[in-house]
């Protein structure tokens, strides 16, 4: 009978950490960790690009009519 090296010596402990953690990656696959600033921004990438073109945006606008009271 041939048995598989263990980590741990103990193959039936090392099959049920394999079946959490394959349990766990799919859990956080269908529902992956999400941060809202006040339950209502979500914080990812998307929140400094939308900030720096958003103040972009107004630099522009204020620099358009800097040029309108001159």
């Amino acid at each position: 009978m041939a048995s598989t090296l263990s980590v741990t010596g103990q193959p039936e402990r090392d099959l049920k950490e394999k079946d959490d953690v394959e349990t766990f990656l799919k859990f956080m696959a269908l529902r992956p960790p999400a941060l809202c600033l006040w339950g209502v921004v979500p914080v990812d990438m998307r929140l400094p690009v939308g900030l720096l073109s958003l103040a972009t945006t107004y630099l522009i606008v204020i620099a358009q009519f800097n040029h309108l009271f001159d």
